[in-house]
C-alpha cells in the first residue's frame, strides 16, 4: 500500500545506565496509507480510528488519535494540518 503522507514526530526515551538516567530523543515518522496509520511502536487501523486532533503548547505541539483503544498522543515536530487534513477525508 503506497504511502499518503508522513509526519514527524519526537520520541523521547528515559533510561537508567549505571545508575544515571539518560534522556534520549530520536525523530520519527508518523505514516498514512490508505487503510491504516503506523508509528514505531502502533499500527491503527482507519475503521478503529475516531478522530484526530491538534494542541498547540508553548514549545511543541501534542497530535492525538482517538481510536477505540483510547487517545494516543504523539510530540509533533512540525504543523500537522496537512495531516490531519488527510486523515479525516479518510475516516469520515
Amino acid at each position: 500500500m503506497e504511502k499518503i503522507y508522513s509526519q514527524p514526530y519526537s520520541i523521547i526515551e528515559r533510561k537508567i545506565i549505571d545508575n544515571e538516567q539518560h534522556i534520549i530523543k530520536r525523530k520519527s515518522f508518523i505514516r498514512l496509507y490508505q487503510d491504516k496509520i503506523t508509528t514505531d511502536k502502533n499500527v491503527f487501523l482507519m475503521r478503529e480510528i475516531h478522530d484526530i486532533s491538534y494542541r498547540q503548547g508553548l514549545l511543541n505541539g501534542m497530535l492525538y488519535i482517538h481510536t477505540n483503544q483510547g487517545v494516543f498522543p504523539y510530540m509533533v515536530l512540525s504543523d500537522p494540518a496537512r495531516f490531519i487534513e488527510e486523515v479525516k477525508k479518510l475516516i469520515v
